[in-house]
């Protein structure tokens, strides 16, 4: 018996409704399609490229990516994965191995000129840790790249930072397809750039696509930016943007699916470099312009770059979350800025136009007491991801990590396996 199949091609990307199988070509011989197919999204997903050299109907059926991972969301085995660009603690020239222990994704170049940088992946499903393994190996991963999630097309994209050799702005993309290993390397920005802005949005359904939003940072010749522009995945193509109406170096995007708008909060211009800003812009994208907002960001002398994080609640509500471990002094010398070992949960309000406080969190012990800001991310449904950003690498424990309760419940603390310590420049997550 063979069901009928309505696919939609745009592109390289497929859009099914409904997977195609006959009986006589089964998935696992002896056995009805449900129970392998059952047993099928069980395999974890550093190995979903081996399944497709193993029999054409598992090639079929790992090519009809829609259907797939709706079932294996149906059974309840997907993987809930965090992806790390981190430095690399190796060192010597990294040997080749199995996919599920550290492999190398950089070039063999001599030690001493080379910052090695990895794409590591924890799966929260099992607790497992191994190092993205990409078909391409002359691949070099940037630094302080952007590390983000193309939550429809199962895919996760490294955008921006410097070439590790020359240190140069990469002003182009690389598109990793989680399934198959393949890297493409897209289109470059109109404008290069530096420690800008970044987010996403992504539009699901027939013509399921996602969208990636820049703006601010700095050239190549230091200077402050305020244009903005935007990436079309499937199109592969950038488009401007209105400029924002401030100069914005070293700033941070917020985003949201289905939000319909892209923040760009703080940063500082070319004649006030390290004195950060305590505005917002935010990019209404049905409306195609910006707004600015006054009094979002309290610390002149800290980066919302790192230690804050997007999420959705529990109940759909958008919001902001900071989490800071030393105590820091706003601007405004307003004691609710004050965060020892915690910190805030915040929503937009429309009508007031402004921030608000709707919650409050308390960092577990294996994370505070730290130098260095924690690297965080929103994790599954529930949870929330949090790696202690560290200044000693050589010291047994130095770096925490701990999967938290939305609410500020439970807590587990995850060990770091050797190889996965080194310092977290951006973190993103996706359901698989």
């Amino acid at each position: 018996m063979k069901q009928k199949t309505k696919t939609k091609t745009t592109n390289e990307y497929e859009y099914e409704y409904e997977y195609e199988y006959d009986d006589g070509d089964s998935l696992i011989p002896g056995l009805p399609h449900d129970i392998a197919l059952d047993c099928l999204t069980r395999v974890p997903l550093q190995s979903h490229s081996d399944m497709k050299l193993v029999c054409h109907s598992w090639r079929q059926l790992l090519s009809r990516r829609s259907y797939f991972y709706q079932q294996r969301r149906k059974f309840n085995k997907s993987g809930q994965l965090i992806f790390l660009v981190q430095s690399s603690l190796s060192t010597e020239t990294p040997l080749t191995s199995s996919p599920v222990t550290t492999t190398t994704i950089t070039k063999p170049v001599p030690l001493q000129q080379r910052a090695v940088q990895q794409v590591s992946v924890f799966n929260g499903t099992d607790h497992s840790w191994h190092t993205l393994t990409l078909t391409d190996v002359t691949i070099t991963i940037p630094l302080f790249s952007h590390c983000v999630t193309l939550t429809s097309l199962n895919k996760v994209m490294l955008l921006g930072g410097w070439d590790p050799i020359s240190f140069d702005p990469v002003p182009y993309p690389y598109i990793i397809d989680l399934v198959t290993g393949h890297c493409k390397r897209g289109a470059s920005m109109l404008t290069p750039r530096s420690f800008f802005a970044c987010g996403s949005s992504s539009v699901v359904g027939g013509n399921s696509t996602s969208f990636i939003y820049v703006a601010g940072g700095h050239d190549a010749s230091k200077n402050a930016l305020k244009s903005a522009e935007v990436y079309d995945v499937a199109a592969d193509e950038w488009r401007m943007l209105p400029d924002m109406e401030e100069e914005r170096d070293e700033c941070h995007g917020l985003s949201w699916d289905d939000h319909g708008k892209f923040w760009v909060v703080s940063g500082y211009g070319t004649d006030n470099q390290g004195k950060f800003r305590s505005d917002a812009e935010y990019f209404d994208i049905s409306l195609g312009f910006w707004t600015k907002i006054d009094n979002v960001w309290p610390f002149e002398d800290i980066s919302p770059r790192s230690g804050t994080m997007t999420l959705r609640d529990k109940v759909g509500r958008c919001q902001w979350w900071w989490l800071f471990e030393d105590h820091h002094q706003s601007r405004d010398n307003d004691q609710q800025h004050h965060h020892q070992s915690g910190g805030t949960m915040k929503e937009f309000d429309d009508k007031e136009m402004k921030w608000k406080v709707v919650g409050s969190i308390i960092l577990p012990e294996s994370i505070v007491g730290k130098k260095c800001l924690p690297c965080v991310s929103n994790f599954g449904d529930d949870k929330v991801f949090v790696m202690n950003g560290g200044c000693d690498e050589s010291k047994d424990g130095m770096r925490g990590l701990v999967l938290m309760d939305q609410d500020g419940g439970g807590v587990i603390n995850v060990e770091l396996p050797v190889g996965f310590s080194g310092f977290p420049y951006s973190a993103c997550s996706i359901v698989v």
